[in-house]
């Protein structure tokens, strides 16, 4: 099996693999999410990937600061079922309504979310 491709899920999200060696695999994450803090970027991935489990991460700078982002999953049917975890710097936040937004550090609380994809290989 291999997992170069693209892949696109559910929301119309793609993660294109391009490279798999020894374990390794690199490639690209393009959010279909217009709140994502990558929204209007390709940004690189790296990870692993082993039998029909799989994991990579990406990181880069948005309009609302620094974000990171980390799925991990597996190969079931044909999909990749996978798990995310993102983490942001700072959030855009307006003091009252109307005024204009400025980007302000969040509490850990804050910076995590957490959700499931379902990935479909279109090429």
């Amino acid at each position: 099996m291999t997992w170069i491709g693209t892949w696109h899920n559910q929301y119309g999200s793609t993660v294109t693999i391009t490279g798999e060696t020894g374990g390794r695999i690199e490639g690209t994450f393009t959010t279909a999410l217009h709140d994502s803090a990558f929204y209007g970027q390709t940004v690189p991935i790296l990870g692993a990937a082993q039998g029909d489990v799989i994991g990579f991460t990406a990181a880069a700078e948005g309009k609302a600061g620094a974000a990171a982002v980390s799925y991990t999953g597996l190969l079931r049917d044909g999909k990749l079922e996978m798990l995310w975890h993102t983490v942001a710097d700072a959030a855009l936040s307006a003091e009252e309504e109307g005024a204009p937004a400025k980007r302000q550090k969040v509490p850990a609380w804050r910076a995590f979310g957490t959700s499931l994809d379902s990935f479909e290989r279109i090429s």
